[in-house]
């Protein structure tokens, strides 16, 4: 079964979010608003014994998805996953049972950062279909997180934020990222040009979403992110 689901994630291809400009691990929403009640059953986020957070989309009844670089070096128990809130909060959530990273996560280029867990128990939440078609430039997606809400710091959102943001031709992300190739190509998609609007610190692992004729479906996770304040913000986000 787990090798069945690696291998239906490698082919459908929701690899990871990235932003181009200096590499930092973890990202935030800037720039977005408060979800509603019900918007987003598939959010959510995990929680470390260390303290650390990130973002995780449920993809099945007892798996859920998210950053290969949140849950690297970590064991089932080190993690607790909270879903059906849109309030952060550290208590207590949901046991995991299984971590899978893909076999070709590299941590020192972020390349493949995508992970699958499993939880201890099934859960009766909504769960997100994962987009199985190619996304192209100046498209609209929707970034999801608990992140921190400023570039200059401070703690997670108190509530689950969300935020659109436009993918970018190769041309574009390229002045941030020189080693992008292109939409769909190495699993990476770039987002952005948006003014004042990015993700941030602890919306690693979050959902990147796309919405055709009403039917909302999962195009990528956030990776790692970066900005550069005298400048719009861009992010490169994976479709491998």
């Amino acid at each position: 079964m787990v090798l069945g689901l690696k291998k239906a994630i490698s082919f459908i291809g929701i690899f990871a979010a990235l932003v181009a400009g200096q590499a930092r691990n973890n990202t935030r929403i800037i720039g977005g608003e408060s979800s509603s009640e019900g918007d987003y059953p598939f959010v959510g986020f995990m929680i470390q014994r260390s303290g650390s957070f990130c973002g995780a989309s449920l993809i099945s009844n007892i798996w859920l998805v998210t950053a290969a670089h949140c849950v690297n070096g970590a064991r089932p128990a080190d993690i607790q996953v909270t879903l059906g809130n849109l309030e952060f909060s550290t208590n207590s959530g949901r046991s995991v049972s299984r971590i899978v990273i893909h076999s070709n996560y590299d941590p020192r280029t972020e390349s493949n950062d995508i992970a699958v867990i499993q939880l201890a128990n099934s859960v009766n939440f909504g769960t997100v279909k994962i987009d199985r078609d190619d996304v192209g430039d100046d498209e609209t997606v929707r970034a999801l997180g608990w992140g921190l809400t400023s570039a200059t710091g401070g703690g997670p959102a108190s509530t689950l934020q969300q935020v659109d943001l436009k993918t970018m031709s190769r041309q574009e992300c390229q002045k941030r990222l020189p080693s992008f190739r292109g939409n769909g190509v190495d699993g990476q998609l770039c987002t952005g040009n948006t003014p004042g609007k990015d993700t941030c610190s602890g919306d690693s692992g979050g959902p990147l979403l796309r919405t055709r004729n009403g039917d909302t479906k999962l195009v990528g996770i956030t990776s790692f992110g970066a900005w550069d304040s005298r400048m719009n913000l861009e992010k490169v986000c994976g479709i491998e």
